[in-house]
């Protein structure tokens, strides 16, 4: 999955959160720290 710009502000729409551009950089690493965690999961 890619986690870009238009992905964070998508589900910040969705989720009807306001996030700031100085926050999509650390969202976007957040996100694909997550994405990493459950992939490693889903191998178990």
């Amino acid at each position: 999955m890619n986690i870009d710009k238009k992905t964070i502000q998508k589900l910040a729409h969705l989720a009807r959160l306001e996030v700031t551009p100085d926050k999509e950089a650390v969202l976007i690493a957040d996100m694909k720290r997550i994405i990493s965690w459950v992939k490693k999961l889903d191998e178990l």
